[in-house]
């Protein structure tokens, strides 16, 4: 009987370790090649870090993890790896709107270093760009970018939050959601 994977994240921890591993590949085909934007805002435990894990080990070209999975019998899947960005939210401090500026040229440093590319730019904005397409005219292949939020903060509403009943007058501030 296979591990069941309580915890787990990483689709390349699952697949590697021989945990029970649910084969979404023939969904997530058809999302990469059907469409080109997405954006997941499903409530907590619901597998969109795994989702995203199994992404980019896809398109890093990671073909030994999917053995005998839906993918790996398709003809029209090209293993060739692309590039993948992952802008992880987790640890990076925001307590103010310079130092957000900071730790995000940081990261985007580290994965210019990592992927043994160089990016100028002025703002956030034009360096991300830049390193896209650095990273595209390194390897010639489209890139992946994957975001992922801190962990604790959610795309999705809190339900729980009071909505204030009327607009405040013109002039005055509406009380913070949940207050």
């Amino acid at each position: 009987m296979q591990k069941l994977p309580i915890g787990i994240q990483a689709s390349e921890v699952l697949r590697s370790r021989g945990y029970l591993y649910v084969d979404k590949t023939e969904t997530i085909h058809r999302l990469v090649t059907e469409g080109m934007y997405y954006f997941l805002a499903r409530p907590r435990r619901f597998g969109k870090s795994l989702l995203v894990s199994t992404l980019k080990c896809l398109f890093q070209g990671r073909r030994e993890l999917f053995a005998g999975l839906w993918i790996a019998a398709q003809r029209d899947w090209h293993w060739q790896p692309h590039p993948v960005i992952v802008l992880d939210f987790n640890g990076i401090a925001h307590d103010s709107p310079q130092l957000l500026r900071t730790e995000l040229t940081n990261l985007l440093a580290t994965i210019a270093t990592k992927h043994q590319v160089s990016f100028e730019g002025v703002s956030i904005i034009s360096q991300f760009r830049n390193l896209i397409l650095a990273l595209h005219q390194q390897t010639g292949q489209p890139v992946g970018v994957q975001m992922r939020p801190e962990r604790g903060r959610s795309a999705t509403p809190n339900p729980r939050a009071r909505l204030p009943r009327t607009l405040p007058p013109p002039g005055k501030r509406a009380p913070p959601l949940g207050a």
